[in-house]
């Protein structure tokens, strides 16, 4: 489906361009911005196919005209050459050097040259001075980049920017700044600042320029789409703002050989790239209304240069790292879930163990020892349901044990005539149990021979036959009943 998107994409671009006004004089009709040929002309062939879009692009010396970082994955020392011949007699050279110090930094160095056509020299006057010269303007990069991590390269350039005309010259110094990011294999993402201290030679200025690419691998080593995007001149005000764009897909149709396409803002491209194990070829051409230029771009790499079973053997080391640490970390996973487990059923174990004591306890009558257990494992599970439970069993037991024998006090003292004290116990059980019917019996008993004591006679007959409406057959009641009423009866009416 992607590469139905690309081609599709592809077509589109083609069979619009007849209708697209390229941007050939980008400051009006005049001979275009100062330092042009630091930001939009390419001195690459495969960048140049590639609609100048390699701003995400690493591992080429060459990179660093676009973005200091893309020589972070530069594992040789490479060396590159290249050369275009512009219109009249114009041309554009460039060399690039760049060589890995060690597995995170990298050096690098290029010289970008732009020679102008003959002119004839004259005088104020139009006549000839009896020879020619020409413009030649020249930029030279040193290169630093490093490697943050396996995702993130930075890189810096350092670069010297001269003018000469005839006898005249003129020189400027500034710095660019770029990151890298391989967000996933198959995209990366980039991101430079250049001339982050404007270029000035004269009555020219080159601005700041900001630019921003993508490279996304849509097929690995096979297909690739690069995309840039820049502003350039951002400190001078949004109406000096340039905005400039490439798009550009290169495939591999056989081993070595890639072809690719390329639009941008300013031309039309396309070309071709032949990759050995020790040197690269690649031309393009680049289709202008005045003429069609043609790049050639030749690379060579020494020292160290990795051969096709060396990279499968890298990558495969790479691959058994990532399962080995895959491995690590499941098997850390499993110990870590295996000790908890073994943790928990310690602790159910334990658990168990404590309330099944407890239930022990419980049924031997020993309350207070099966309490203090219970109490042991809510302290470190408070919501354990069958400790609960039989906490409120306990609780519940407690309280009939306490009634009963404060029930037994209160009868012994009952029939001990204590009635004021047995009032006291009996106040107790039914704080504790209120329905106890043998306390709430002895509560109407005390009551009577209370009031008996103080010789109210009628009203402690009176509570009796209240006792006997609950409980008729109840024998004290019916005996203190007799006694009060052959009192009544001796004493009269009088007494009552």
């Amino acid at each position: 489906m992607r590469i139905l998107i690309v081609l599709s994409s592809a077509l589109f671009m083609v069979s619009s361009l007849h209708g697209y006004e390229f941007d050939y004089f980008p400051a009006g009709q005049t001979g275009g911005q100062p330092f042009e040929y630091l930001s939009d002309y390419t001195n690459n062939a495969q960048a140049s196919a590639l609609g100048n879009a390699f701003t995400a692009k690493n591992s080429r010396a060459v990179c660093s005209y676009w973005n200091p970082a893309g020589i972070s994955e530069v594992n040789y020392t490479e060396f590159t050459v290249s050369n275009a011949v512009l219109f009249s007699q114009t041309q554009q050279n460039c060399i690039s050097f760049a060589h890995p110090l060690n597995d995170d930094y990298v050096f690098g160095f290029s010289s970008l040259q732009l020679i102008s056509g003959n002119a004839l020299k004259t005088d104020s006057v139009g006549d000839s001075r009896g020879y020619t010269f020409n413009e030649t303007q020249t930029a030279s990069f040193i290169t630093f980049s490093r490697k943050l991590n396996s995702k993130t390269y930075i890189g810096i350039n350092f670069k010297v920017v001269s003018q000469a005309i005839d006898t005249v010259f003129g020189q400027g110094q500034s710095v660019d700044f770029g990151v890298i990011r391989n967000n996933t294999e198959e995209t990366s993402y980039g991101l430079t600042v250049q001339n982050m201290v404007p270029i000035t030679i004269g009555p020219d200025t080159a601005g700041i320029n900001l630019k921003t690419g993508i490279e996304n691998k849509f097929i690995k080593d096979r297909l690739n789409a690069f995309l840039d995007v820049s502003i350039l001149n951002i400190n001078k005000g949004t109406q000096s703002n340039l905005i400039r764009w490439g798009l550009g897909v290169e495939y591999k149709i056989i081993k070595q050989l890639w072809i690719r396409a390329g639009i941008n803002s300013r031309e039309v491209s396309a070309g071709l790239g032949i990759n050995a194990d020790k040197m690269d070829f690649d031309y393009s051409a680049s289709f202008h209304p005045i003429d069609m230029v043609h790049r050639f771009s030749v690379s060579y790499r020494f020292g160290y240069t990795p051969t096709g079973q060396e990279l499968l053997l890298k990558k495969k080391t790479e691959e058994l790292y990532k399962r080995q640490a895959s491995f690590l970390d499941e098997r850390n996973q499993r110990e870590e879930s295996l000790k908890a487990e073994r943790e928990k059923l310690k602790f159910e174990e334990w658990i168990n163990i404590k309330l099944m004591l407890a239930r022990e306890n419980y049924e031997d009558g020993n309350y207070s020892a099966a309490n203090q257990l219970l109490q042991e494992l809510l302290q470190k599970d408070p919501d354990n349901v069958s400790a609960k439970e039989l906490e409120n069993e306990i609780e519940k037991k407690g309280q009939i044990n306490y009634a009963a024998q404060k029930y037994l006090e209160a009868m012994d003292l009952y029939k001990q005539n204590r009635f004021d004290e047995a009032q006291d116990a009996v106040k107790k059980i039914i704080i504790v149990d209120k329905n106890h019917k043998g306390a709430n019996i002895l509560a109407y008993l005390i009551k009577a021979q209370l009031l008996l004591k103080e010789q109210k006679y009628l009203e402690a007959k009176n509570v009796l036959m209240e006792l006997l409406g609950i409980d008729s057959s109840n024998s004290e009641a019916l005996t203190l009943l007799k006694r009060i009423q052959a009192v009544i009866d001796i004493m009269g009416p009088a007494q009552q």
